[in-house]
């Protein structure tokens, strides 16, 4: 499990270097998304998403689906683009043609037929 830096930082704010209050931001904000090799995101390289509004791929909550799927369901990469949300855990948003919600639930029926539990 990753641990979050200090807060408040055992320094005052005002005698951080720039590089340890931009270290520091960077530990906050790091949701462990950009953490895979880069050979691993070569996907991406070929994503549709990267050319459309990223906006419809995080919907409000009760908000439309649609839009971003089919986007995905053109997509010469959306298997990989799942595969990576599911490997990552990835919360929020559309990937792979798929919601959070969706994510999970194929997440635990990979489990039930593997045998590991729910």
């Amino acid at each position: 499990m990753r641990t979050l830096p200090e807060w408040p930082p055992s320094e005052e704010p005002h005698d951080l270097s720039r590089e340890e209050a931009q270290q520091f931001m960077l530990g906050v904000f790091d949701l462990g998304y950009g953490t895979a090799s880069g050979e691993e995101l070569a996907w991406q390289d070929f994503a549709l998403c990267a050319e459309t509004d990223p906006d419809i791929f995080f919907p409000e909550k009760g908000g439309s689906t649609t839009p971003a799927t089919s986007v995905c369901s053109q997509c010469l990469v959306q298997a990989e683009c799942l595969e990576y949300a599911l490997s990552h855990d990835i919360r929020h948003g559309i990937w792979g043609g798929m919601s959070d919600n969706d994510r999970r639930r194929l997440s635990r029926e990979r489990r039930r037929v593997s045998g590991l539990g729910a």
